[in-house]
């Protein structure tokens, strides 16, 4: 039996709709004529016809020329990504006084919820008021 999963929350959590380009100058989606995602056709300085990556960014182009200079747009959400990089998940000042009880729980449900498994082992391991010198683990 084949699983079928879910992409629409996830998809919705990393990309948003966008009626405007990079530089912010508004489009009408329903005038496209393609849309090109991840290496696309591009004219150089020359008017030489070349292939361009772009990452993270949507060629838009109103007829079907690939000499047309395309217009870029970015559906990524601008948003806290989803995975963070272990480095950044070290408290930032020497002494760690302990959190609030109450805004642990709440960082860790967060986290839960929101974070990649390294940030939520760096909000369980905070220091709280009433926790002893050691290092907290989730009980959950």
């Amino acid at each position: 039996m084949d699983m079928i999963m879910d992409y629409k929350s996830f998809l919705r959590m990393h990309y948003v709709s966008r009626n405007e380009d990079v530089n912010n100058e508004k489009l009408e989606v329903r005038k496209l004529a393609s849309l090109n995602f991840g290496i696309g056709e591009i004219t150089d300085s020359e008017g030489k016809l070349t292939l361009a990556h772009h990452r993270g960014t949507a060629f838009v182009r109103f007829k079907m020329d690939t000499k047309e200079r395309p217009r870029i747009v970015s559906f990524v959400k601008k948003t806290q990504m989803k995975e963070l990089n272990p480095e950044s998940l070290v408290p930032v000042r020497q002494e760690q006084k302990p959190i609030n009880n109450l805004v642990k729980e709440n960082c860790k449900k967060l986290a839960r919820k929101y974070l990649s498994e390294n940030a939520q082992q760096f909000y369980a391991s905070l220091r709280a008021d009433g926790d002893d010198d050691t290092v907290c683990a989730d009980d959950d």
